[in-house]
């Protein structure tokens, strides 16, 4: 498979080449690997939103392509690798494989991806009211679309994951994410907007769900305004419905969200407060088929407290402990404990990169 793979590479870069002939297009080898580690130990009191247990493993995620840059300055990329996620504690055949392949188109702001498309391209890591880090530390790449743009005032993407082929034991699922982001000086405003619809499989017919988020913002930024090197407030309102067509089940929800952020050379804080109504009364059921954010999120009343502290981080690697307070209505104390380390082998030679930020944003 290896000696396939080089030798597609080596022919396609050949004939591509033959093809540009004197034009200003530029062809070369690309190459990339994404590696993360996560130690979650999750100690809960005997919560109705939440179970005890630790997530544990390797996520490897190598790709191989080829890169053109055409004459109007854009740059072609088509990849193909895997994401290889091996438990730790486990054997062998409890391993994932799952495909990378996709073509990229950077340029003029624009970041256009299509095919299976890493989570690591996305210009702002979504919130866990829409992607639980569970699922997170299992789930490498996005299968079907991504599409973004950036300015120096803000940025859009749309993404569109295709989560479940219509098939004989798999249920068609998929979801559609907006994100929107506009900023003067220390002052931002913006929106999310998430639909998740779970439908039949092929030979059964367990009914069609859906459901909808939306999610409008305001933000103050002072980080370039403090010694601090981020300082950050977000407040917003989350407007949903959650939908059950095979027993006419319908839910309207809201609630209102309050984030901060403060990081400071090697320490950092972020506190989420939610207030409002259980933002999936069908998880239930449906659990993740249906619902991809965090669980607690059933909860009228939760703060999330994230206690962390930087190892080691410079643009290509990440990697620090976490401490995390859980905290709801009925006053049980639940925690966390992580580890998470990120290395990002595209960025090693990008000096003009930021900091390397996880999963979650940190």
């Amino acid at each position: 498979m290896r000696r396939f793979l080089v030798g597609l590479i080596g022919f396609l870069s050949v004939a591509l080449q033959a093809v540009a002939g004197g034009d200003s297009i530029k062809v070369k080898f690309a190459y990339d690997a994404d590696f993360l580690f996560y130690f979650d130990n999750r100690e809960f009191n005997r919560t109705q939103y939440q179970r005890d247990f630790t997530q544990f493993g390797v996520r490897l995620a190598p790709e191989v392509g080829v890169s053109i840059q055409d004459s109007s300055n854009f740059t072609h990329r088509i990849m193909v690798g895997v994401a290889y996620n091996q438990p730790i504690g486990t054997d062998y055949c409890r391993a994932e494989f799952r495909p990378t392949a996709y073509y990229r188109l950077q340029g003029k702001g624009f970041d256009v991806n299509l095919g299976f498309v890493p989570y690591t391209h996305l210009i702002e890591p979504m919130p866990t009211y829409l992607w639980y880090d569970s699922l997170a530390y299992q789930c490498a790449n996005i299968q079907g679309a991504l599409l973004q743009y950036r300015s120096e005032k803000g940025h859009v993407s749309v993404l569109a994951d295709w989560r479940g082929m219509y098939g004989e034991n798999t249920r068609e699922a998929f979801r559609v994410v907006i994100n929107g982001r506009y900023q003067h000086k220390w002052f931002y405003v913006g929106g999310m907007a998430a639909l998740n619809h779970l439908a039949n499989s092929k030979d059964q017919h367990q009914g069609v769900c859906d459901d909808y988020l939306v999610n409008p913002y305001v933000g103050l930024d002072f980080s370039t305004y403090t010694p601090l090197d981020s300082l950050a407030l977000r407040a917003g309102y989350i407007f949903g419905i959650q939908r059950d067509r095979n027993i006419d089940f319908n839910a309207l929800t809201h609630g209102a969200c309050i984030e901060l952020m403060v990081k400071w050379k090697y320490v950092g804080l972020k506190n989420t407060l939610y207030v409002g109504d259980n933002m999936f009364p069908l998880y239930h059921v449906y659990g993740s088929l249906l619902n991809q954010g965090d669980p607690w999120y059933r909860a009228n009343v939760y703060n999330r407290t994230d206690l962390f502290v930087y190892i080691y981080n410079n643009r290509f690697v990440n990697v620090h402990g976490a401490f995390t307070v859980d905290v709801t209505k009925e006053g049980t104390f639940n925690c966390q404990q992580q580890i998470i380390a990120q290395f990002n082998l595209g960025r090693v030679f990008d000096k003009k990169a930021p900091k390397l930020q996880t999963l979650f944003g940190r």
